[in-house]
């Protein structure tokens, strides 16, 4: 074994390939930092280590293209010196000269590989925590200088802004289950919310003051806006209202979570398991459990409606938790609509709604009609029921003869729950997502609308986690393995074409290593979607080390022939 050539060879393509790698690391890496820049996501001081962490997870895109160019002017300059023909003289063949690059090939695919499924994720969640933390400071930052901070449908403005420390009376304002981190305080403030489905602004909101506070939740970070000295504006129609107190709340951007590029191999293998622990399956799971919560509490109060066989009226049971106050509500006809039961008296028979407090009857309303509606939201996913009472007369006793107290064309009674002898969301948000889907198909929930479009989001996304785990194992074992495969093929390309420019190689090789980056990735792509077969993205992904080995094959063939 020619050990003094193989170190000698050795030596050049290293020492090339580590300045390339270099160069292309900090360009690449600057330019993966323009878009969080751009989005007021970056300090000065957190661009620069933002770039610091991101200069890793960009190996698997640049050490293919520097192992060409180092493959490709090595033995460009060797076969210009006739070191080539000097060795193919001495008996040594083209396989001994391309055995270096052979063995050099090998350690950077298993390394790449290793890279890739073990370190890289690791340094992209370290890029994300980093962001999250300067995020406050940031959004502090864009209003302090008059511009927007913007958050999927909502858009915050204001004159002033500071950062202060959240007082123990807004930590009791806001309760301990969501209490503040940090509080932004703000002057002069202008938000405004978009309609997702028409694009269109919903509603405007200006306040002489407001106050944002942070904190966690689910292991996500939230923002609940409190405007004071509100006026809104509903821009379709045209309607000013002056409220004094209003609140928003949102979750905070996560821009590199919920990806499954940013898992170790370790984590995806688990995830393959366990589909719950995945952020975005879990929202899924989370409005499915929502939807059928609804659905049940719904059917719940249909029974309890319908008249018992004694002939004695049905008696729907709800308590306000906030007042511990109880009601019972009966109604001699109810009809389901939707996600809704529209309730409807008679001429001797109204709608009856009769509240208590402990233990003792406080007074009841009787309606003309009404309607109970079920909602739900993210920060409180256990379903209420809103009760809205038409033509109503209120009474302080247990009797219609005792002296009407009010008389109102409508009312609004406040959100109610079930008595906790009934099931609530928890039970089924405590299933596994394939437990919750067997569920959803049961004949008693699946017919909803609400729970068939949370059952095929749910399942969708499942089925979306899957491929692209799949797609991302793949995709690093196909990435790595063209490592080696572009290093090898910039140096038998360079044998071949001797005579011809080094850069006119590389260029060759430079061409190849693109078409091989984008049939991985679009690979991964096509499995992503759910109307193509598996096998079909898997081909893709390896499409192009096939295409290179290819390649390779036959330039090495003519190579030996001539």
């Amino acid at each position: 074994m020619p050990i003094r050539l193989y170190s000698y060879i050795l030596k050049d393509v290293l020492k090339l390939m580590a300045l390339s790698l270099a160069v292309l690391l900090v360009v690449v890496s600057v330019g993966a930092s323009i878009k969080p820049l751009i989005d007021g996501l970056l300090s000065p001081l957190a661009l620069f280590k933002f770039i610091l962490l991101t200069m890793p997870t960009m190996l698997q895109f640049a050490l293919p293209y520097s192992a060409a160019f180092a493959s490709t002017l090595v033995y460009s300059r060797m076969t210009a010196d006739n070191e080539i023909v000097a060795c193919a003289a001495g008996g040594i063949s083209y396989l001994s000269l391309l055995m270096p690059l052979l063995m050099l090939g090998l350690v950077l695919a298993i390394g790449l590989f290793f890279l890739s499924n073990w370190m890289i994720p690791l340094v992209y969640k370290s890029a994300s925590q980093m962001i999250e933390r300067d995020a406050v400071k940031v959004l502090v930052q864009q209003l302090e200088q008059g511009r927007s901070f913007r958050h999927r449908d909502i858009v915050i403005y204001a004159d002033q802004a500071w950062e202060g420390k959240p007082t123990p009376q807004m930590i009791d304002r806001m309760g301990e289950d969501r209490a503040p981190d940090r509080v932004i305080i703000m002057q002069g403030v202008a938000v405004s919310k978009t309609d997702r489905k028409t694009s269109r602004q919903s509603s405007e909101f200006f306040a002489k003051r407001a106050e944002a506070f942070l904190y966690k939740l689910r292991d996500e970070s939230w923002v609940t806006l409190n405007l004071m000295g509100v006026i809104s504006i509903d821009p379709d129609a045209n309607i000013h209202l002056s409220v004094d107190d209003t609140s928003l709340q949102f979750p905070l951007p996560r821009p590199i979570q919920g990806d499954t590029r940013f898992l170790t191999f370790d984590e995806l293998r688990l995830l393959s398991q366990e589909v719950d622990l995945y952020d975005k399956v879990h929202r899924r799971k989370t409005e499915l459990a929502e939807a059928i919560a609804a659905e049940s509490m719904l059917r719940i109060i249909e029974t309890e409606l319908q008249t018992r066989e004694t002939g004695a009226a049905g008696r729907a049971k709800l308590v306000d938790t906030s007042s511990a106050t109880h009601y019972e509500i009966t109604s001699p006809q109810f009809t389901r609509q939707d996600k809704r039961i529209n309730l409807a008296g008679t001429d001797d028979r109204p709608v009856q709604v009769q509240f208590s407090r402990d233990g003792l009857i406080r007074g009841f309303y009787q309606a003309r009609a009404g309607v109970i509606k079920v909602d739900s939201t993210p920060l409180h996913p256990e379903p209420r029921a809103m009760v809205e009472l038409v033509e109503v007369r209120a009474y302080s006793a247990e009797s219609a003869d005792s002296p009407i107290l009010a008389e109102k064309k409508a009312t609004t009674l406040p959100p109610l729950r079930f008595p906790q002898r009934k099931s609530s969301y928890e039970t089924f948000a405590n299933r596994t997502s394939p437990e919750l889907l067997e569920l959803a198909r049961d004949e008693k929930y699946g017919q909803t609308p609400d729970v068939r479009k949370a059952y095929n989001a749910l399942a969708g996304r499942m089925r979306k986690l899957i491929r692209s785990i799949l797609g991302r194992i793949h995709g690093r074992a196909a990435s790595a393995f063209s490592c080696l495969l572009v290093l090898v093929l910039g140096a038998v390309l360079s044998m071949k074409m001797r005579g011809a420019m080094p850069l006119t190689v590389y260029f060759l090789a430079f061409m190849l290593c693109t078409l091989s980056v984008a049939l991985v990735h679009s690979g991964h792509s096509v499995l992503y979607r759910l109307d193509s077969r598996i096998g079909a993205g898997v081909l893709v992904v390896w499409s192009s080390n096939i295409t290179l080995l290819t390649i390779l094959g036959v330039t090495y063939w003519r190579l030996c022939r001539n």
